[in-house]
């Protein structure tokens, strides 16, 4: 007889997690984009959907949650493959405010079109009511890990 093992919801999220990057990563590869590290692609995006605010280094620090040194060594290897600049403010000479290039834009677009298909496929057949479910379910889920 055939032993019955429980399905954990960690496993089935992680693995879930894991087949949805694995599509983002492969179709980002077919379009000859070079691959990003998750959190440079989260600061690029960070920076193209706050484009009308001015960015610091300290902004940056404060919405990922990372040490100054962390942010520093970061930002310094994006500015040096040409993701992002940094320009001085007229106000204080100190600060210099960070800016995505050009590139980092158009990395930007093509990643959120191939998570905008990825999403579309993950929610194929599945109806507005049980993604909104699924969705207040995760939310619990975080709240109760503490997130």
């Amino acid at each position: 007889m055939k032993e019955h093992h429980p399905r954990h919801i960690g496993f089935e999220l992680r693995q879930v997690a894991n087949i949805i990057r694995r599509e983002i990563d492969n179709a980002v590869s077919k379009r000859n984009i070079e691959k990003l590290t998750g959190m440079q692609g989260r600061v690029i995006g960070y920076l193209c959907h706050n484009g009308e605010k001015e960015i610091f280094q300290r902004d940056i620090e404060a919405e990922f949650s990372i040490r100054r040194s962390t942010a520093t060594t970061m930002l310094q290897t994006m500015e040096k493959h040409g993701l992002i600049k940094r320009a001085p403010v007229e106000y204080d000479a100190r600060l210099k405010r960070i800016l995505p290039t050009d590139i980092a834009v158009t990395r930007h677009k093509i990643f959120e079109e191939e998570i905008n298909r990825v999403e579309n496929q993950v929610l194929n057949g599945i109806t507005k009511k049980e993604a909104e479910t699924l969705l207040s379910i995760l939310n619990k889920i975080k709240n109760n890990l503490g997130e």
